[in-house]
């Protein structure tokens, strides 16, 4: 009687494993078939889209930022360099000196 209780008690612990097995193995192939890699691609693809689209979006509103304060940084310089030239102009019609031609 003891053998016969351990010899089913194995059966039904083997064959328990095995159902147990079989449905993992499933679960698995399941996974990574062809139709699910697919569905799972495409669900990350567009993740990374949005995500894509958001940083694209950032950069080029942080670039236009900068644009737009290199614009009034540039104005100012033109700006300097204008009131240099009149200033240098001024001074250049001021000032007497006479512009001698060349003896031939």
């Amino acid at each position: 009687m003891k053998k016969l209780k351990w010899i089913v008690t194995g059966y039904l612990a083997g064959l328990s494993t095995a159902f147990w097995l079989r449905s993992r193995v499933h679960k698995a192939v399941a996974k990574y078939a062809p139709m699910r890699m697919t569905q799972s691609a495409v669900l990350r693809s567009k993740a990374l889209k949005g995500q894509t689209k958001k940083a694209v979006k950032n950069v080029s509103h942080q670039a236009a930022d900068k644009a737009r304060s290199m614009v009034g940084e540039v104005k100012a310089a033109m700006a300097d360099g204008r009131e240099a030239m009149r200033s240098t102009e001024n001074e250049l019609k001021s000032s007497s000196y006479e512009v001698q031609k060349p003896n031939m």
